[in-house]
């Protein structure tokens, strides 16, 4: 009785060893921020298809209305086996507040033909950051010709 209960015990430790748990690991952090974009990055546990939420900040709740998922593509393909998440969010108003959240799910497997199967989904709080201010016109009140 006691080896079947060792046993059962060391399959048990075994299995909580190598069961995973799906999470965001890592950020999100900002990159390469400009008065229109602003680039998104965040790592995953495991392979997960990633996107962001993003809504300018009017006051109300985040949670108040459904905002477009934006997600990573290469050519026109959601990209899904990746660990490492970065998507570019375009056509930010200048000097505007904006809130966002990022989402990932697992991927759990990829059959041959293509069939995707998901699992769970991890998402982070939701963050806000204002966008960079137009770029002034720039003046060089000193630039010569050199021809």
């Amino acid at each position: 009785m006691k080896k079947i209960l060792s046993t059962i015990l060391a399959l048990a430790a075994c299995t909580t060893l190598t069961a995973q748990d799906f999470k965001i690991t890592h950020g999100p952090w900002l990159c390469d921020l400009t008065s229109d974009g602003v680039t998104v990055v965040w790592a995953t546990s495991k392979p997960a298809l990633s996107w962001v939420e993003v809504a300018e900040d009017d006051g109300r709740s985040f949670y108040a209305a459904e905002h477009e998922r934006r997600y990573e593509t290469v050519a026109g393909r959601k990209q899904a086996r990746k660990t490492l998440h970065s998507i570019r969010l375009k056509g930010l108003r200048p000097d505007t507040k904006y809130r966002y959240r990022i989402f990932s799910q697992e991927v759990r497997e990829w059959k041959y033909n293509d069939k995707v199967y998901y699992g769970d989904i991890a998402a982070s709080n939701v963050y806000s950051r204002r966008s960079r201010s137009a770029p002034s016109p720039r003046r060089d009140a000193t630039s010569r010709s050199s021809f």
